[in-house]
């Protein structure tokens, strides 16, 4: 089969010829300035024939002629040139024609809401715009045309690519004035030129394509407002050089589409799949990089926790270190265990689930880049198995680098433990307070230990209610949890305090809102969930899938708790509470030390201590 691309190193023709030349296609390209050459594997390129004798010499052959040409800015020269060609093609025999126009051949301001049909009403020429001007007159040309040649329209609405700078640039631009001129309404319907290129390619093959007017377009449409709200966002994420988290894209409302692709969908083999939102955010990202090359923005200066820099450069600056990590074998626990084995310590994981334990030491040892460890089983709502865990420990090791107190929980109904606690307290705080204290020894023996436990910012709505730590007086899950977490804090306080000029350091962090699966464990889906219908359930369920698309991944979460614990950035540093990368703020309850230590009293004497 051979093919003969006009603009071929236009925006669309560039892209047609390397899918025509995958398909083992040969392929002749019109090219400004191009004389002919032809290297095995490539496109014959060659300047525009300026005789009409020499066009259908070089339409001899040829089975496919593809007219890819934007009418966007299609000078009276070109067009005139391009008729002569779709003339000679018709003359020579040329199988089939592929012609890209616009649906600016539409009367769209008859459009209003409704959804554009091939069938539509065709605007006066009188009335159109350059554009729709240029495709009637292309299309009428093209309809003329004698003989038995296989005709094809493809009418496209606005063609976006992030390489193409004028075009994709003024429809951004356009749309961060909210510019009327570049869009179609309410709603825009854009097409990528990587789609139109397959969908052009496409339409040569297509048997049942032949003789048909085919719109085409993007998957979706969106409202022309959301639009330039979310080139907005776009702009001002990718210029906050402060802000390294990931940020996802708001829920906009749907839009009806403005543009009917079903016969495309029938006739050609291909079909658009990159949805306006990707195009939006190449675009952003290709302005904003074009700005900094220019000076209109300063250059980014990254900023790396010590942590992750060590991460990046391989580095192995906690060799010889003992790192603890409990709840490790899920969620962010399991991710700052592997992260302290990648930078070089040996970790003693801790965990109830023997099988996750297992998984985490086989994937510590199945890659070079982490340093084995070791696991323990341990159910630390039970002080007999905290300070059964804190025996093996300090029998096995010496010293204790970094003990980070991760293991936390959520009860969707109130449980007691052997000792009599309440589940979230003994996990939360009870645990936490014991085992620092069973570890006293080799935490001292370490050359300065830190103690880090994790927070969460839902302490700051709680009330401490010292009478009723055990939640005897009324239960409700996220309430009690979010105390819990607010005694931790408190605990961690007077560790500080108590550990003040032994070398120890003892911080807190809320590591941010984090994809874990707290809230659908032990019993925290809420009978109102489990009796929903499915289609309910499924609405409750893409809620919350966009929920924890906006949350950051436990590895992030995991870079800010390694980094506490080890960054020399927080030498001779005590009592911190973090907030991710940046020092908190604490609630005033929190931070009221003469409450703090009456808690203390109660741990010390749940757990039958006397002198804690």
């Amino acid at each position: 089969m051979r093919a003969l691309v006009c603009d071929a190193s236009g925006l669309i023709g560039n892209r047609m010829i390397e899918r025509l030349l995958a398909f083992k296609h040969d392929v002749v390209g019109f090219a400004p300035g191009k004389h002919a050459k032809a290297d095995p594997g490539e496109a014959q390129l060659m300047a525009w024939p300026k005789a009409a004798g020499k066009l259908a010499d070089a339409l001899q052959g040829i089975d496919q002629l593809f007219v890819p040409n934007l009418v966007d800015d299609l000078p009276a020269s070109e067009l005139k040139q391009i008729k002569a060609l779709l003339e000679a093609a018709a003359k020579v025999g040329v199988k089939r024609v592929v012609v890209l126009s616009s649906i600016e051949v539409y009367d769209l301001a008859k459009l209003g809401g409704r959804t554009l049909l091939e069938s539509d009403a065709q605007i006066d020429p009188a009335q159109a715009s350059p554009k729709g001007k240029t495709a009637l007159e292309l299309e009428s040309y093209v309809r003329g045309l004698p003989g038995q040649i296989e005709r094809i329209v493809l009418r496209a609405p606005l063609v976006l690519s992030a390489d193409h700078k004028p075009l994709a640039e003024t429809f951004f631009k356009g749309l961060l004035k909210d510019d009327a001129q570049l869009h179609y309404g309410d709603r825009v319907q854009p097409i990528d030129a990587d789609d139109l290129a397959d969908l052009m390619v496409s339409a040569g093959r297509a048997p049942s394509a032949a003789g048909h007017a085919i719109n085409v377009a993007g998957p979706i449409a969106i409202l022309t407002a959301d639009a330039s709200a979310e080139a907005r966002r776009l702009l001002g994420v990718m210029r906050d050089t402060e802000n390294s988290e990931v940020r996802v894209r708001p829920e906009y409302e749907f839009a009806s589409p403005l543009i009917s692709t079903d016969r495309a969908l029938t006739l050609l083999p291909k079909h658009a799949i990159k949805r306006v939102w990707v195009s939006l955010a190449e675009i952003a990202q290709e302005i904003v990089h074009r700005q900094r090359a220019e000076g209109e923005l300063p250059e980014i200066t990254y900023k790396t926790s010590y942590a992750k820099m060590a991460v990046e450069r391989r580095e192995k600056p906690l060799k010889g270190k003992l790192a603890v990590v409990t709840g490790a074998t899920d969620g962010i626990g399991r991710a700052t265990a592997l992260m302290f084995s990648r930078l070089g310590a040996k970790v003693v994981a801790v965990g109830r689930n023997k099988e996750a334990g297992a998984a985490l030491l086989d994937e510590m040892k199945g890659r070079k880049v982490y340093t084995n460890g070791k696991f323990m089983a341990a159910d630390l709502t039970s002080q007999k198995e905290v300070r059964a865990l804190a025996t093996k420990i300090a029998k096995q090791h010496d010293a204790i680098d970094y003990l980070i107190h991760n293991a936390g929980a959520a009860y969707g109904s109130r449980t007691e433990t052997p000792d009599g606690l309440e589940a979230t307290f003994a996990l939360n705080v009870m645990a936490p307070f014991l085992l620092t204290q069973e570890l006293a020894a080799p935490l001292q023996a370490a050359d300065h230990a830190r103690v880090v436990t994790l927070s969460s910012e839902a302490h700051q709505e709680a009330e401490l209610m010292l009478e009723d730590l055990q939640s005897t007086d009324g239960y409700e899950p996220m309430e009690v949890y979010s105390r819990a977490k607010l005694c931790g804090l408190m605990i961690t306080r007077c560790l500080a305090e108590q550990l003040k000029d032994t070398g120890i350091a003892a911080h807190a962090i809320h590591p941010g809102e984090v994809r874990t699966d707290i809230a659908l464990k032990n019993g925290m889906e809420s009978d109102e969930d489990k009796n929903l219908g499915p289609q309910a359930k499924q609405r409750l369920n893409t809620q919350r899938d966009r929920q924890r698309m906006q949350m950051i991944s436990p590895e992030e979460a995991a870079a800010y708790v390694v980094n506490l614990a080890v960054s020399p950035e927080y030498n001779g540093e005590n009592g911190l509470y973090m907030d991710k990368g940046d020092k908190g703020q604490a609630s005033e309850t929190a931070q009221d030390s003469k409450q703090a230590w009456l808690l203390w009293d109660k741990c010390a004497e749940f757990a039958g201590l006397v002198d804690a």
